[in-house]
């Protein structure tokens, strides 16, 4: 499985949310605008090189939200 502790350390949880948002949608369909799956942090760690990562909370209740870097499209 390999080493995952960047990924996962303080994670409440073992699976994640990739959250989808499609500018089609935007302003009149809210349920079809915003879309989420739920993958596994190894598939995250496959591409990790090209995320951005923001860190967000006070250590007691927070996480990472990672962006696809500039430059590639989703």
């Amino acid at each position: 499985m390999g080493d995952l502790t960047d990924v996962a350390s303080g994670s409440g949880i073992y699976e994640m949310s990739l959250n989808e948002i499609d500018p089609y949608y935007a302003g009149w369909s809210t349920l079809l605008e915003y879309q989420y799956h739920i993958i596994h942090p190894v598939t995250l760690k496959t591409i990790m090189d090209q995320l951005d990562k923001e860190p967000w909370g006070d250590g007691a209740l927070g996480g990472v939200v990672y962006r696809l870097k500039e430059g590639y499209s989703s």
